[in-house]
């Protein structure tokens, strides 16, 4: 957790993750669901980008691996957020995850398992993608999520083009291209 970038952690943090993560409750996390955990945990507290003076308001920059960089307004993730907090406040499948906060970074969470976009995508065209043949509960590993984000993906792709989004960037929790996606 500290090559992550993360601090100390408490006793009863260090608890509950485990526990979130020992889906078969031998009270051993196994290699699969290390690498669950690892992939979850690696994205979900860093900060995702410095907050800069955009000419249209602020802007959140992404910092890429070999010096490149990603921006988005933040206003545009607010909106987002707005919208999904409107539509997808009482679905069945997906109303504990909201609201959420807009103005903050949840967006990039809840999307990161496909299932925010997979009832979205069953918002705008109803039964577009067949709820039997999704994975469905709380703690699925990691190939269900890449699954289901392919489902998502797939069935969008049907509506809008989407060059070079992959499962991975949903997982990797990546802004701008999440956004790509929404919008």
């Amino acid at each position: 957790m500290k090559d992550m970038g993360y601090g100390v952690f408490t006793q009863e943090q260090t608890d509950a993750i485990f526990k979130k993560y020992d889906r078969n409750t031998d009270n051993v996390i196994d290699f699969l669901e290390f690498l669950d955990m690892v992939q979850t945990i690696k994205g979900s507290g860093k900060d995702f980008g410095k907050i800069g003076e955009h000419a249209k308001g602020d802007a959140a920059i992404i910092e890429g691996a070999v010096g490149a960089s990603h921006t988005y307004l933040v206003e545009e993730r607010n909106v987002v957020a707005r919208l999904w907090n409107k539509y997808l406040e009482d679905d069945e499948y997906v109303k504990d995850r909201f609201p959420m906060v807009a103005e903050s970074d949840d967006l990039f969470h809840v999307m990161a398992d496909g299932m925010v976009l997979i009832r979205l995508l069953n918002e705008i065209e109803k039964d577009s993608i067949d709820m039997r043949t999704v994975n469905i509960g709380t703690n699925l590993g990691i190939f269900k999520v890449r699954e289901n984000i392919n489902l998502g993906l797939t069935a969008a792709k049907g509506k809008i083009k989407l060059i070079g989004i992959d499962a991975t960037a949903f997982l990797d929790k990546k802004p701008h291209l999440v956004l790509a996606v929404c919008w």
